[in-house]
């Protein structure tokens, strides 16, 4: 792993803990929707279309007040369609990012206290220099230069790095 990759896992790890937890979701609900119907046609008429080529339509017209509300509980239901080939995407797109997330909270906890309160202040939570040294003033009660929090980042950074190389 390189710095550069490092720092870019930091900035994005909200955005990664955002992103799992939507394809959890999106996952789950496809594996439900499966399990209840898996492959299947409902009684010859396949869900993804939105024409039903087996209802009894009333008065022989297509846009029957029969047909339109099989259509609007099939809509309710299942308000997208499974596709397989997207659900593999996610499926090895969570995985991924999983891998990354457990691999930047190994990083994480590797560093100490100092550390890890800077790191996480500026690189995940973003805040500027600043407002990053206020927050380390007010929980560890000693003012440091923007210079001095860069310091400790640094050996954060590096001491990730190791960790990381030593893994690999």
């Amino acid at each position: 792993m390189t710095k550069a990759r490092l720092i870019k896992n930091l900035y994005d790890y909200r955005e990664t803990c955002a992103r799992i937890e939507m394809l959890s979701l999106r996952v789950k609900k496809a594996e439900r929707w499966l399990d209840m119907h898996g492959n299947e046609f409902i009684s010859g008429t396949q869900l993804a279309g939105r024409t039903i080529t087996d209802m009894p339509i009333a008065h022989g017209g297509v846009s029957s007040p029969t047909e339109k509300t099989a259509i609007r509980l099939m809509d309710a239901d299942f308000d997208t369609t499974i596709n397989v080939s997207d659900l593999d995407r996610d499926i090895r797109e969570l995985e991924t990012l999983k891998g990354v997330k457990v691999q930047m909270d190994i990083l994480v906890g590797s560093l100490q206290d100092r550390e890890r309160f800077i790191i996480a202040a500026h690189l995940i939570d973003g805040l500027r220099w600043k407002e990053t040294g206020k927050r380390y003033a007010a929980e560890y009660g000693e003012e440091l230069t923007e210079g001095a929090l860069q310091h400790i980042m640094r050996k954060g950074l590096d001491r990730m790095l190791n960790v990381a190389r030593a893994g690999e």
